[in-house]
């Protein structure tokens, strides 16, 4: 009876904060979210062509390296690629266990759909993607002129997504999180494995 009571009052607790995230979510994205506007095209053209960039970086850079016959910067590039497919990979898993229906879908009379979104909301996939190749250029290339652009076109792309309407804050904040986090372990996999190289 002890164990039935506990579990009910922590089914009740999960349930309400869970209904509180749920209200600031869509108070949040109501107001990032408006009727369509000019400037609409802005954000539309940072949120269709941010993949693309994301993956244009690692190539570039590992062809680049292979020009100039530098390791290194194939290294980075290399590194930079295996973040961008882990955290695809971390991505679509999330998405599969979540579920989560787009916000233009789930409130269709408050949120008006000004972008592409194809299957589940959370987390933000082009925000995980974006904040994974701002973390590995930050970590990589540790320059206040690389660091400040990279940052400031990640959080373009979360922006985006929401301003668009097809993902929640809090999809946009778990994108950037599981992005920075993946990019941060294949960083630090890569370093140990270059360590042992060295003292072989």
């Amino acid at each position: 009876m002890k164990i039935l009571k506990t579990s009910l009052c922590f089914f009740l607790l999960v349930s309400s904060l869970y209904a509180q995230v749920q209200n600031w979510d869509i108070r949040l994205l109501d107001k990032l979210n408006s009727a369509p506007k000019p400037q609409d095209k802005t954000w539309q053209f940072i949120s269709n062509n941010s993949v693309e960039i994301d993956l244009a970086l690692p190539i570039g850079l590992y062809i680049a390296g292979s020009i100039k016959h530098d390791a290194t910067i194939k290294n980075y590039g290399l590194s930079m690629g295996v973040s961008f497919l882990a955290n695809e990979a971390f991505t679509l898993l999330l998405k599969r266990t979540f579920q989560r229906t787009r916000p233009f879908e789930a409130y269709p009379e408050l949120i008006y759909k000004k972008g592409t979104g194809g299957s589940y909301s959370m987390p933000s996939g082009h925000t995980s993607s974006a904040f994974s190749t701002a973390t590995s250029l930050s970590l990589n290339f540790r320059k206040w002129y690389v660091v400040a652009p990279a940052y400031t076109y990640a959080a373009a792309v979360g922006y985006s997504r929401m301003y668009l309407g097809v993902h929640y804050p809090s999809d946009v904040l778990v994108g950037a999180l599981l992005g920075s986090g993946t990019a941060y372990l294949t960083w630090k996999i890569n370093k140990k494995l270059q360590n042992k190289r060295k003292n072989r």
